[in-house]
């Protein structure tokens, strides 16, 4: 029942930060994920500020974004000040225009020193020529080493798995 098409600050309040911070801080997991219920780019310096009073915590914050707003140069210099992951999901069904703006964003975080992963969605291509151009895009960007492989879920009636241009199992 949650609409990811709209991204939602969760701002830290008074009333829910001891909260927040000791369910991370006492979680087992050595990391914690932003950007579960939205991406986390629409609202970069809320994330950012989140990150920096977890940093406490000892976690190491991860972010999935797909960078639909671009990083400010302080942004990026406040990830790698709280040592953050920044998974920059792509794809072969993205637009070139799209696939070099992330691959951008991922060279520049990493030359600045932040962590960065090629969170690749990829896909069983068909033979049609989008698909041809779509697989060409896919394999460019698993060499992005390293790289998260996270394949589509895709359902039978998605018009590209209709088409042919994208096979499930």
């Amino acid at each position: 029942g949650i609409d990811f098409t709209v991204s939602v600050s969760r701002k830290l309040t008074s009333w829910n930060w001891r909260e927040v911070f000791c369910a991370v801080r006492d979680h087992p997991a050595k990391w914690y994920r932003i950007g579960v219920a939205g991406d986390p780019c629409h609202d970069w310096d809320n994330t950012l500020e989140v990150c920096e009073r977890l940093a406490p915590t000892g976690k190491v914050p991860v972010i999935i974004t797909k960078h639909w707003i671009t990083l400010s140069d302080s942004h990026v210099s406040r990830l790698g000040a709280v040592g953050a992951v920044v998974n920059t999901s792509v794809s072969g069904l993205d637009t070139p225009q799209e696939t070099k703006h992330r691959v951008r964003q991922i060279e520049r975080l990493r030359a600045a020193g932040v962590r960065s992963v090629a969170r690749v969605v990829t896909c069983d291509f068909g033979t049609s020529e989008w698909a041809l151009e779509a697989k060409a895009r896919q394999d460019f960007l698993l060499s992005l080493a390293p790289v998260i492989d996270n394949p589509l879920r895709a359902s039978g009636t998605n018009p590209r798995v209709l088409s042919g241009d994208i096979r499930i199992k």
